[in-house]
């Protein structure tokens, strides 16, 4: 079976549904495309911060605890 590197007709109809379903809550929410982004960023820089942060978190304890 060989895999194409374009999206098939079925995925692009999907894609094309899920735009518009973002697009319709924006203006449901009177969100302009500006403010998603400003809000999927701040959700990107939360959870990389919780993810930095429970990784480092037991590892500085353990240091703190040595001194």
């Amino acid at each position: 079976m060989r895999i194409s590197p374009f999206p098939t007709p079925h995925f692009q109809k999907e894609l094309i549904i899920a735009i518009v379903e973002i697009k319709n809550a924006a203006a449901l929410t009177h969100l302009e495309v500006g403010e998603l982004d400003k809000a999927r960023s701040g959700a990107i820089v939360f959870l990389s911060w919780l993810v930095f942060v429970s990784f480092f978190k037991p590892k500085a304890q353990e240091v703190f605890h040595e001194v």
